[in-house]
């Protein structure tokens, strides 16, 4: 999965540096009406994960938002959709945690 490292925000003033909030991209490939929710493997770098919900009014997007956010431990308004809405194939970010963190544990 590719991973999106930690960044900095440099200010007008030279030498202050804030930090942005860490966050981390999931490719993943989503079959929705399944029989559970479930993280089936992880296929060319893209996480395969079947819903139950249906693809209609974006309640599989939103189902696989929870899951994501109950597996990692994270609130699901730290999981978003970035790109995807109406396609099989997302990216999804997850705030609050780092890359290598959010591939371990979403290691199926």
């Amino acid at each position: 999965m590719p991973g999106l490292a930690a960044s900095a925000k440099v200010s007008p003033s030279p030498g202050i540096v804030h930090p942005v909030a860490i966050s981390a991209r999931v490719n993943v490939r989503l079959q929705p009406h399944a029989g559970r929710d479930e993280l089936v493997a992880i296929r060319d770098g893209v996480l395969v994960v079947r819903v139950a919900a249906p693809a209609l009014d974006g309640r599989a997007n939103r189902s696989l938002c929870r899951l994501l956010a109950k597996r990692l431990g994270v609130a699901p308004s730290h999981v978003t959709l970035v790109r995807g809405a109406r396609s099989r194939d997302k990216v999804v970010a997850v705030d609050g945690l780092d890359q290598d963190t959010v591939d371990r544990l979403l290691t199926p």
